[in-house]
């Protein structure tokens, strides 16, 4: 069998029958499309030749673009075409290895796989080992790949077993293993002592290795819920299933200040404290937050606790009935009937009128009696007079939704207008330099931590291939852009204030304002995390923990500090990186505006935070309301404070939470309980029915406070039920099957009452309304759910608790177009899970139930 050098030797001595293609040249390597074939003989020499020779008595047989084929033999690429052109395919002479070749064109560019060139040629002048010769279009660009041949390694040295304690994992226990192996391996170093370089060398490899183990264990129990201990981590963990942790609520509460003649407002941000013995007082301010400090509140000194003095008209107005919402006070000059004299003027009353609060207490006359409270908001304020005694009143009217829950003799009653919001926690201010300190910076500035971000790149990451270098356009290029880290001072040991604005934990937001020097009315936004922030947003989000310094060395006279990560209690304030959320300039000054906060330590009982200054502290606490308030007080107790969620709590709700809200129906009660997240709907009930082609999913929606559903709320409901439904399964929202019943009750009436009136009061304790904030008509829409039956007791009871009323003497019911009356004489009447209770009384509908009461005795 001839070898591959007997062949190229006879192809060679035959030069004018046969020849082959040595190699496919791609002339440029940006523009791929030119190649030239190197032949292993000279093409010239053919009998006959591809190509004119100069003599005529030589016809050439030239070879055509379809006589050339270029493909993929793995098939990862189709095949690419040549020009159909034959005036695009030339030879030429190579002056350099003075050889002749053929110069085609293809119509495109092959790709990155591996292609091979065939020539068919009709005269058999190519021979078909030297044939079909593979070669690339990208032989010119840039590939990591290492051509050179690998070198031969050494031959490694015997290995010398010894024994591992693999249990060594201390600096102790790893230098007696260094020690044991340095007796057994070098038996002639005897006696080490500590000054030895070797016992020194030892040593620093024993505490590198205990090092070492730290870090191992600490990285293994930080990368699972139920074993990290540190707060970022914990969150991370716990954003992977869906679950925010909370970072608690900061207290509040309402303060009641006696004020100075005089003093017509108090600053937001005022500082007021609450003595605590044994500890340092918590500091409250004035305020709902950091965007109330500067914000004046009205006072007056009129309006001091007992300046207010009550009035009735005659003694049956002597008593402010359950469900109040308006009262006259004494608005003439002082005198012995009225301490407080002129309490309104125009301007007081156009003041009131917007919403301030006004504090009613009742001073009982017993002190054993437990003192009553109530907190309202006044929307008006109406100067008139009694002109039979000429005298100038005040007729305060609040808010319905605070109408009084109790009855309040006006003789006890005391009311306070100089109230105030006040929440936890104190105010401070820090300024930091993003990058190095500059000279002219106070000595308060702080640099900020800065560390290198995710790598960038500018081209698509993502594509699998690899980029074309000779592409137009710009050469990629890929960067870490810095992220700033500012740790905010002392909020590791006293914890940051969260305001609650969405009465939500999980969607707290910080007290905080950030800001870049001088833009003061154009601070940067919070944001939970930075993964949905446009590159040019203004915003910034808190990471757990502080950055700080950790060591320090000296250097020719210069200390280079190394901060890292020094403790998991704390926030860190962290910006964008320019990818996601804005990067702000390198060393741009920012300022801080934030609160301590406090948590549960602030939940203090009443009367607790009643101190302007306290002299006698070290330093001493002077607030800027000293001299302009005598007195302050928290007049409820404070119970708003919540303590951030523990490690304990997101281990356990975690792994839970996904469960408990899911997004998803599939079940009938499935398609209920999503329609049930909906604030207006009290109760749903799913089901499925056939409808000869598929299966429906049918919702039946109780609406609270209606007994049925309007079209905006019918529509939120279908949107939501078509998002989570299951596919396949049609969305039907109807509503619910009614049980509309008919009553008839007598009812005896008392010796003493009129029997009209009693009627009247019965039918508004049955259908409203009742007068009493807070109690809801017995026949109250939101009483009666799916499946929720009518207690014949507890009719009576609502009925008897009536006043004039001495019994009730029989019952009948029905429903309403489908039985006739019966004696209502069990205790219940059943409905069945998807029906509805359902009686209105009203003449505009009477097929929606009715009552018709028959009144016996009284007057």
């Amino acid at each position: 069998m001839p070898t591959s050098t007997d062949r190229l030797s006879q192809l060679r001595s035959r030069q004018q029958d046969f020849t082959g293609i040595e190699f496919v040249q791609v002339v440029s390597k940006c523009d791929q499309k030119v190649l030239r074939l190197y032949f292993l003989t000279d093409t010239l020499a053919l009998r006959p030749p591809f190509e004119d020779v100069g003599d005529a008595s030589v016809i050439p047989a030239p070879l055509t673009p379809g006589d050339i084929r270029i493909y993929s033999p793995r098939g990862e690429a189709p095949d690419v075409l040549l020009e159909p052109d034959p005036a695009l395919m030339q030879w030429g002479e190579d002056a350099v290895a003075q050889r002749r070749y053929l110069e085609i064109v293809v119509q495109e560019r092959g790709t990155f796989t591996e292609y091979r060139l065939f020539v068919d040629d009709a005269l058999g002048r190519i021979d078909r080992v030297y044939n079909d010769v593979a070669f690339s279009f990208k032989v010119g660009c840039d590939d990591d790949l290492d051509c050179a041949e690998p070198q031969p390694a050494c031959e490694p040295a015997d290995l010398v077993d010894f024994p591992v304690d693999y249990l060594a994992r201390d600096f102790v226990s790893l230098r007696n293993a260094l020690l044991d192996f340095a007796a057994q391996r070098y038996p002639n170093w005897q006696a080490p002592k500590e000054a030895d370089v070797g016992v020194m060398f030892l040593e620093i490899l024993a505490a590198l290795g205990d090092e070492l183990s730290y870090v191992q264990d600490r990285f293994h129990r930080e990368a699972y819920l139920e074993t990290a201990t540190e707060r970022r981590s914990l969150r991370k963990k716990a954003r992977l299933m869906d679950y925010e942790i909370h970072d608690g609520r900061m207290a509040s509460t309402t303060l009641e200040l006696t004020v100075a003649p005089g003093t017509i407002s108090v600053e937001g941000g005022s500082t007021v404290w609450a003595p605590i013995e044994g500890s340092d007082p918590l500091a409250f301010e004035i305020g709902n937050g950091l965007k109330d400090r500067g914000v004046n509140f009205a006072v007056d000194a009129r309006w001091n606790p007992g300046n207010f003095t009550p009035y009735a008209f005659d003694d049956d107005e002597a008593c402010l009935q359950p469900g109040a919402t308006s009262l006259y006070v004494r608005n003439d000059p002082a005198g012995p009937e009225n301490p407080g004299g002129v309490v309104f003027d125009l301007a007081a009353a156009a003041l009131w009128s917007e919403g301030r609060l006004l504090l009613l207490r009742d001073l009982a006359a017993d002190a054993s009696e437990v003192e009553r409270l109530r907190l309202v908001r006044v929307v008006s304020v109406e100067l008139v007079r009694d002109e039979l005694f000429d005298v100038d009143l005040a007729l305060i009217r609040w808010d319905e939704r605070d109408a009084l829950p109790f009855h309040l003799p006006l003789a006890e009653l005391s009311l306070s207008g100089n109230l105030a919001p006040v929440t936890a926690g104190e105010s401070r201010t820090v300024s930091f330099r993003l990058g190095p300190l500059q000279p002219g910076d106070a000595d308060d500035v702080l640099s900020a931590v800065e560390r290198e971000g995710p790598l960038y790149a500018e081209a698509d990451a993502g594509l699998l291939s690899r980029r074309d270098p000779c592409d137009d356009g710009e050469a990629e290029a890929a960067e870490r852009r810095p992220i700033y880290l500012l740790s905010l001072p002392d909020t590791d040991a006293d914890g940051l204030a969260f305001a609650d604005l969405n009465d939500d934990l999980r969607a707290t937001v910080p007290e905080m304002i950030v800001y870049p020097d001088g833009e003061e009315d154009d601070p940067w936004d919070f944001q939970r995390t930075l993964l949905l922030s446009d590159p040019e947003a203004q915003v910034y989000t808190l990471e757990d923990g502080m950055w700080r310094r950790i060591v320090g060395y000296w250097r020719d006279g210069e200390e280079y500090v190394h901060r890292d990560y020094a403790t998991g209690a704390g926030y860190t304030v962290r910006f964008g990186d320019g990818e996601f959320g804005r990067l702000p300039p390198r060393d741009s000054l920012f300022h801080v505006e934030y609160r301590l906060g406090s948590g549960t330590r602030a939940n203090l009982a009443a009367g607790a935070v009643n101190a302007t200054s306290i002299p006698h502290q070290t330093p001493p606490l002077i607030g800027p309301l000293e001299g302009l308030v005598t007195a302050v007080s928290n007049p409820f107790p404070i119970t708003s404070g919540v303590d951030p969620e523990t490690p304990t709590q997101i281990k356990l709700l975690t792994p839970e939470a996904y469960q408990a809200k899911t997004l998803f129906a599939v079940r009938p009660e499935d398609y209920g309980a999503q329609a049930e997240t909906l604030d207006f709907v009290q109760r749903a009930q799913g089901s499925f029915r056939w409808t000869g082609s598929w299966l429906s999913a049918t919702t039946a929606v109780d609406p609270a406070g209606s007994f049925q559903l309007s079209e905006s709320q019918r529509d939120q409901v279908e949107n939501l039920l078509c998002c989570r439904r299951q596919a396949g399964r049609e969305v039907i929202v109807a509503d619910p099957k009614y049980v509309n019943l008919d009553l008839r009750v007598n009812v005896c009436t008392e010796r003493s009452a009129f029997a009209g009136q009693v009627k009247t009061r019965v039918l508004n304790a049955l259908f409203g309304p009742t007068g009493r904030p807070g109690v809801q008509p017995f026949f109250d829409p939101d009483r009666f759910t799916f499946g929720t039956p009518l207690r014949r007791a507890a009719l009576e009871a609502a009925i008897l608790a009536v006043d004039g009323v001495e019994a009730v003497t029989g019952m009948e019911i029905r429903v309403h177009g489908v039985t006739d009356f019966v004696d209502f004489d069990s205790l219940t009447f059943e409905v069945a899970d998807d029906e509805l209770i359902r009686l209105e009384n009203t003449r505009l509908a009477p097929e929606r139930g009715s009552l018709r009461l028959s009144m016996e005795g009284g007057a």
